[in-house]
């Protein structure tokens, strides 16, 4: 049998497996700011993985599910401490496009509410994506963009529909709009739409009075976990 070699160094050495996350969350932080630069992007967790190897020189044998949520932690930590929106949300898995169980950590740093189901998660998620888009410098449509589900996500969505009969174990979102990728006509650079969002400085996961006004959200955007038939309304971050 091979000895397990954990984590080491292009050169042999071997390095702490904490001290590859922490070095793996720079590099992350940095990779996803790229990311976030072009409007509707997205990278898989594999993909992630191959380029913190070729940045950081580091690699491990370690099951990238034993691993990359250390790694996405600390960049959801970093995120809030730098007041800037979770750039973990533009992280999807390969095989459905959704950020999955791992997005919770963002609800739980920010103070928000656990998302009833796995699709108000993933609306969530979506919101987040195009604060990332607005905050670092992503050419936008004139309308300031709008939140999107995965192509991939929105592809299994729009299979799931289309199936006579075929109902999801989860329930639904039923007003959340998936948006196509921009085309290049209508990615040019423009001022956010301004548009009706909470009141500038209300506390992280403060619940507000009980009527139908959307929660306000810590990034700037009314939030919309718990809240999976709510239609998005879209504020700049």
């Amino acid at each position: 049998m091979a000895e397990e070699r954990g984590y080491w160094r292009d050169n042999g050495e071997r390095i702490a497996a904490r001290e590859a996350w922490d070095i793996w969350a720079v590099h992350a932080y940095d990779i996803l700011i790229g990311i976030a630069q072009t409007y509707h992007a997205t990278i898989t967790y594999g993909e992630l993985r191959d380029r913190l190897f070729a940045a950081s020189g580091i690699q491990t044998s370690a099951l990238l599910q034993n691993w990359i949520g250390e790694v996405l932690n600390r960049v959801i930590h970093e995120s809030r401490r730098r007041g800037e929106p979770p750039l973990s949300a533009l992280v999807v898995r390969v095989d459905d496009g959704m950020v999955g169980g791992g997005y919770d950590e963002v609800l739980r740093v920010w103070g928000e509410p656990a998302a009833e189901n796995e699709m108000a998660r993933e609306e969530h998620a979506a919101v987040s994506r195009l604060a990332c888009y607005r905050r670092f410098g992503a050419p936008l449509p004139p309308d300031g963009g709008q939140p999107a589900l995965s192509p991939r996500l929105q592809r299994r969505s729009a299979r799931e529909r289309r199936s006579p009969g075929a109902r999801s174990a989860r329930p639904a979102s039923s007003s959340f709009r998936s948006v196509a990728p921009a085309t290049p006509a209508d990615t040019s650079p423009s001022p956010p739409k301004r548009c009706r969002h909470s009141r500038p400085g209300a506390a992280a996961g403060a619940t507000g009075a009980s009527d139908d006004r959307p929660q306000a959200s810590p990034f700037g955007l009314p939030g919309i976990a718990g809240r999976p038939g709510r239609t998005v309304i879209l504020s700049a971050f």
